[in-house]
């Protein structure tokens, strides 16, 4: 305890004589009255640099600065960001969506058709749900942070990654090499048997997101091919999907509400602020030949967020006979953005754009069950009817306890 002390002592004493021995100068005619007139302090701090600091003031990158942190700073949900930083980007990659453990493993969730990770070998070796990428090109990434995880990733188009796997409990003797390649994702992926004890008249979508421009044709024709394939029950997999646009979410929202002889049903409330004026306005479905007259599983977990939760709301609002929904609570994001807008700004001799989008408002999904008729998410997350208990992750990737759910409840019905 008096050594404790005793450094504090010098520390302080040391402190001091810097301090002292300083130079410090300050302008003779920037008296201290001049910062708080207005109490404004952005102005303080901009006027003590541009008086004070040896090169002075640069005010585009101030401006810059200030701006991106007023926006950046508001909330998890708003941003602004120069869209020259998304120049060169690419969507070269290996196709692989990962989940990863509070320990910093990396567990394959989702296989890209089409994409390098996809590729089967001369021994018939292929990666599939649950495998862990143990190391990169020789370098183990398992239990490393995600920062050196993307340094070991790092590359485009052609670059090749030698990954080794650990695959049930095993570090795999080989390694197995693959090269990054652009490839074309798709947001809707149908999947009429899932093999192994899951029903064959189950069929199954999984919906990645509501961003895409062809989401609304490609979910359209995945149910259709589930139709024509006779299935009597679907999966519905959420599962990771962030949302998106809310007119694409009424066009697939379609498919699960029943309007029998009405000509269209509202599912969502947006209270918003425009241009300072409060504003109202209703999401509705109205397509009613889509509805879907057959059990729906729909899987869910704590990223499925916004527009994706929006549809859960309304399945179970509005198809209570068929709808179910099991696996883990959801985000909680009940709150909606405007589309991004494009600001110019001059940054030396320079135009930038710039894009902003910011918490504009809340949306209610609306049913009539619930008190008032309707209900905010936000930082409320949905709770599925059946949950699954929190296995670890690699347990639950495997084994798809969601999908092994959904089969007994299909079989219970059936």
């Amino acid at each position: 305890m008096k050594k404790t002390k005793l450094l504090i002592l010098c520390i302080v004493i040391l402190s001091l004589s810097l301090l002292l021995t300083s130079c410090i100068v300050l302008p003779s005619d920037f008296a201290e009255k001049d910062y708080y007139d207005d109490m404004d302090l952005l102005q303080q701090v901009l006027q003590f640099v541009d008086a004070t600091y040896i090169t002075g003031l640069d005010i585009d990158k101030a401006d810059l600065l200030a701006s991106l942190y007023v926006v950046n700073g508001l909330d998890d949900f708003s941003n602004m960001y120069a869209t020259s930083s998304l120049k060169g980007a690419t969507s070269s990659g290996l196709g692989l969506s990962l989940s990863i453990s509070k320990y910093n493993e990396y567990y394959v969730d989702f296989i890209y058709e089409n994409s390098p990770a996809s590729t089967v070998f001369e021994d018939g070796f292929s990666l599939r749900r649950g495998d862990e990428i143990y190391s990169i090109n020789g370098e183990r990434v398992s239990g490393l942070d995600r920062y050196y995880f993307n340094q070991a990733t790092e590359g485009g188009d052609g670059t090749k990654l030698a990954l080794t796997i650990k695959r049930d409990g095993v570090i795999l003797e080989q390694s197995y090499t693959y090269e990054k390649a652009t490839f074309t994702t798709k947001e809707v992926y149908y999947q009429n048997n899932l093999g192994g004890t899951i029903s064959d008249d189950l069929g199954y979508i999984r919906l990645m997101s509501f961003t895409g421009e062809n989401t609304v044709e490609d979910f359209g024709n995945a149910v259709t091919t589930w139709r024509g394939d006779n299935n009597k029950g679907l999966i519905l997999d959420l599962r990771g999907n962030g949302g998106g646009n809310s007119n694409i979410l009424a066009k697939i929202a379609s498919y699960f509400v029943n309007l029998g002889d009405k000509t269209s049903q509202s599912i969502l409330n947006f209270e918003y602020k425009d241009n300072g004026i409060e504003r109202i306005a209703t999401v509705e479905v109205t397509d009613k030949d889509n509805y879907i007259n057959a059990p729906v599983y729909v899987l869910c977990n704590a990223n499925t967020a916004s527009a994706a939760e929006a549809l859960i709301g309304t399945i179970r609002a509005f198809n209570k006979d068929n709808g179910v929904i099991i696996g883990q609570p959801t985000y909680g994001k009940g709150v909606c953005q405007n589309a991004p807008f494009t600001l110019k700004d001059k940054y030396g001799e320079e135009i930038v754009e710039y894009q902003i989008a910011v918490v504009t408002g809340y949306y209610y999904i609306i049913d009539e069950n619930v008190e008032g008729g309707k209900y905010n998410i936000h930082q409320n997350p949905i709770k599925p009817d059946f949950q699954i208990e929190k296995a670890d992750l690699y347990t639950l990737l495997c084994y798809d306890e969601e999908i092994i759910k959904a089969n007994a409840l299909f079989l219970e019905k059936n």
